[in-house]
Protein backbone atom coordinates (compact mmCIF):
# COMPACT_ATOMS: atom_id res chain seq x y z
CA UNK A 1 0.00 0.00 0.00
CA UNK A 2 1.21 3.80 -0.68
CA UNK A 3 2.73 5.76 2.02
CA UNK A 4 0.49 8.58 3.71
CA UNK A 5 -0.51 11.16 1.98
CA UNK A 6 0.69 13.16 4.88
CA UNK A 7 3.92 11.74 4.95
CA UNK A 8 6.04 11.83 1.20
CA UNK A 9 8.99 10.75 2.97
CA UNK A 10 6.82 6.94 4.10
CA UNK A 11 8.07 3.91 1.88
CA UNK A 12 5.78 2.51 -0.30
CA UNK A 13 5.39 -0.44 -0.11
CA UNK A 14 3.94 -1.35 -3.49
CA UNK A 15 7.58 -0.75 -4.61
CA UNK A 16 9.35 -3.88 -6.54
CA UNK A 17 12.56 -2.56 -5.73
CA UNK A 18 12.53 -3.27 -2.09
CA UNK A 19 10.66 -6.64 -2.49
CA UNK A 20 12.28 -9.87 -0.90
CA UNK A 21 10.03 -12.14 -2.04
CA UNK A 22 10.79 -15.58 -2.24
CA UNK A 23 9.52 -18.84 -3.85
CA UNK A 24 10.57 -22.38 -3.13
CA UNK A 25 9.68 -25.72 -4.60
CA UNK A 26 10.58 -29.48 -4.00
CA UNK A 27 9.05 -32.37 -5.08
CA UNK A 28 10.74 -36.54 -5.29
CA UNK A 29 9.40 -38.62 -7.91
CA UNK A 30 9.74 -42.45 -7.84
CA UNK A 31 8.22 -44.86 -11.18
CA UNK A 32 8.04 -48.85 -10.60
CA UNK A 33 7.18 -50.24 -14.15
CA UNK A 34 3.54 -48.78 -15.25
CA UNK A 35 2.88 -46.81 -11.95
CA UNK A 36 4.53 -43.60 -10.44
CA UNK A 37 3.81 -41.23 -7.93
CA UNK A 38 4.92 -37.35 -7.18
CA UNK A 39 5.29 -35.48 -3.95
CA UNK A 40 5.77 -31.72 -3.15
CA UNK A 41 5.64 -28.90 -1.46
CA UNK A 42 6.25 -25.50 -2.37
CA UNK A 43 6.19 -22.12 -0.14
CA UNK A 44 6.24 -18.31 -1.14
CA UNK A 45 6.82 -15.81 1.92
CA UNK A 46 8.68 -12.50 2.49
CA UNK A 47 11.96 -12.72 4.08
CA UNK A 48 12.13 -9.50 5.30
CA UNK A 49 8.52 -8.12 6.02
CA UNK A 50 6.67 -10.85 8.77
CA UNK A 51 3.43 -9.02 7.94
CA UNK A 52 2.99 -9.36 4.30
CA UNK A 53 1.71 -12.64 2.85
CA UNK A 54 2.56 -15.91 2.74
CA UNK A 55 1.46 -19.42 1.31
CA UNK A 56 2.60 -22.87 2.14
CA UNK A 57 1.51 -25.95 -0.10
CA UNK A 58 1.93 -29.63 -1.09
CA UNK A 59 0.57 -31.96 -4.10
CA UNK A 60 0.96 -35.64 -4.79
CA UNK A 61 0.15 -37.47 -8.45
CA UNK A 62 -0.32 -40.56 -8.96
CA UNK A 63 -0.75 -42.36 -12.17
CA UNK A 64 -0.90 -45.75 -13.43
CA UNK A 65 0.05 -45.81 -17.97
CA UNK A 66 -0.08 -48.37 -20.36
CA UNK A 67 -3.20 -50.32 -19.24
CA UNK A 68 -4.08 -52.29 -22.52
CA UNK A 69 -0.96 -50.47 -24.09
CA UNK A 70 -2.97 -46.52 -24.41
CA UNK A 71 -4.90 -46.18 -21.08
CA UNK A 72 -4.09 -44.05 -18.36
CA UNK A 73 -5.67 -43.54 -15.01
CA UNK A 74 -4.24 -40.39 -12.83
CA UNK A 75 -5.22 -38.94 -9.37
CA UNK A 76 -4.03 -36.08 -7.60
CA UNK A 77 -4.11 -33.88 -4.64
CA UNK A 78 -3.20 -30.68 -2.93
CA UNK A 79 -3.35 -28.02 -0.09
CA UNK A 80 -2.65 -24.78 -0.02
CA UNK A 81 -2.97 -22.58 2.78
CA UNK A 82 -2.61 -18.76 2.66
CA UNK A 83 -2.97 -15.35 4.64
CA UNK A 84 -6.27 -14.87 2.08
CA UNK A 85 -7.32 -18.21 1.39
CA UNK A 86 -7.06 -21.90 2.05
CA UNK A 87 -7.69 -24.29 -0.62
CA UNK A 88 -7.94 -28.06 -1.03
CA UNK A 89 -8.70 -30.46 -3.92
CA UNK A 90 -8.71 -33.67 -6.09
CA UNK A 91 -8.39 -34.44 -9.76
CA UNK A 92 -8.97 -37.70 -10.97
CA UNK A 93 -9.50 -39.01 -14.72
CA UNK A 94 -8.59 -41.03 -17.59
CA UNK A 95 -6.65 -40.52 -20.74
CA UNK A 96 -5.31 -42.27 -24.10
CA UNK A 97 -2.71 -42.24 -26.16
CA UNK A 98 -3.88 -43.38 -30.24
CA UNK A 99 -2.10 -43.79 -33.41
CA UNK A 100 1.64 -44.45 -32.03
CA UNK A 101 1.60 -42.03 -28.92
CA UNK A 102 0.98 -38.99 -31.95
CA UNK A 103 -2.52 -38.33 -30.10
CA UNK A 104 -3.06 -37.96 -26.51
CA UNK A 105 -6.61 -37.54 -25.15
CA UNK A 106 -7.45 -37.09 -21.15
CA UNK A 107 -10.20 -36.20 -19.39
CA UNK A 108 -10.82 -35.18 -15.51
CA UNK A 109 -13.20 -34.48 -12.69
CA UNK A 110 -11.78 -31.79 -10.21
CA UNK A 111 -13.47 -30.72 -6.78
CA UNK A 112 -11.65 -27.91 -4.62
CA UNK A 113 -12.84 -26.37 -1.06
CA UNK A 114 -12.21 -22.93 -0.48
CA UNK A 115 -11.81 -21.16 3.11
CA UNK A 116 -11.51 -17.51 3.41
CA UNK A 117 -9.36 -17.20 6.73
CA UNK A 118 -11.85 -14.25 7.92
CA UNK A 119 -14.67 -16.14 6.94
CA UNK A 120 -15.48 -20.02 8.12
CA UNK A 121 -17.90 -20.77 5.78
CA UNK A 122 -16.34 -23.76 3.34
CA UNK A 123 -16.96 -22.89 -0.69
CA UNK A 124 -16.40 -26.40 -2.64
CA UNK A 125 -16.09 -25.89 -7.20
CA UNK A 126 -16.95 -28.33 -9.17
CA UNK A 127 -14.51 -28.57 -12.23
CA UNK A 128 -14.44 -30.86 -15.61
CA UNK A 129 -12.04 -30.48 -18.33
CA UNK A 130 -10.18 -32.23 -21.01
CA UNK A 131 -7.04 -32.01 -22.82
CA UNK A 132 -5.72 -32.78 -26.00
CA UNK A 133 -2.38 -33.04 -27.56
CA UNK A 134 -1.14 -33.78 -30.62
CA UNK A 135 3.03 -34.52 -31.16
CA UNK A 136 3.70 -34.67 -34.81
CA UNK A 137 7.41 -34.96 -34.28
CA UNK A 138 9.82 -34.52 -31.73
CA UNK A 139 10.51 -30.29 -31.66
CA UNK A 140 6.95 -29.78 -32.68
CA UNK A 141 3.76 -30.07 -29.72
CA UNK A 142 0.29 -28.33 -29.99
CA UNK A 143 -2.22 -28.50 -26.76
CA UNK A 144 -6.10 -27.62 -26.45
CA UNK A 145 -7.22 -27.39 -23.32
CA UNK A 146 -10.84 -26.84 -21.72
CA UNK A 147 -12.33 -26.63 -18.32
CA UNK A 148 -15.75 -25.77 -16.78
CA UNK A 149 -16.22 -24.71 -12.82
CA UNK A 150 -19.18 -24.22 -11.64
CA UNK A 151 -19.42 -23.62 -7.80
CA UNK A 152 -20.07 -21.42 -4.74
CA UNK A 153 -17.13 -18.67 -5.45
CA UNK A 154 -17.11 -18.78 -9.01
CA UNK A 155 -18.13 -20.08 -12.84
CA UNK A 156 -15.79 -20.25 -15.55
CA UNK A 157 -15.11 -21.68 -19.02
CA UNK A 158 -11.36 -21.79 -19.65
CA UNK A 159 -9.66 -22.28 -23.11
CA UNK A 160 -6.06 -22.74 -23.31
CA UNK A 161 -4.13 -23.17 -26.57
CA UNK A 162 -0.36 -23.85 -26.53
CA UNK A 163 2.17 -24.54 -29.25
CA UNK A 164 5.71 -25.63 -28.51
CA UNK A 165 8.86 -25.73 -31.00
CA UNK A 166 11.82 -27.18 -29.49
CA UNK A 167 14.54 -26.87 -32.24
CA UNK A 168 17.45 -29.44 -32.82
CA UNK A 169 20.53 -27.85 -33.61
Amino acid sequence: MPGPGSNATAPDRCNGSVDTRAFGEIDASVAIDNFSLVIGGMTTSDLTQTTEPNMVGGFATARIVRIKKALRLEVSGNYSQSSYVNMSGGTAGPGVTLLDDVVDLSAYYRLTVIKYPLDNASLLQHGVGGTVVILPSSAVLFTLQGEAITGDDANALSIFGTVAWRPRL
